[in-house]
């Protein structure tokens, strides 16, 4: 999971491009991996919370 969007989250800050669904999607994959979170469809949930709304896509 790092691989690509990790790729995408530093590219986008060399060239000064906000990846905020990038940014969550890695942060909650994050917290999955160390067992803070399980995986979970109400994820979703927390994903729209860290992005903010979908309109804003």
């Amino acid at each position: 999971m790092e691989y690509i969007p990790g790729v995408v989250l530093h590219r986008g800050r060399e060239l000064g491009i906000p990846t905020p669904f990038n940014d969550a999607v890695l942060e909650i994959d994050r917290q999955i991996n160390a067992g803070e979170r399980k995986m979970d469809p109400s994820n979703l949930e927390l994903l729209k919370t860290m992005v903010g709304s979908w309109e804003a896509l």
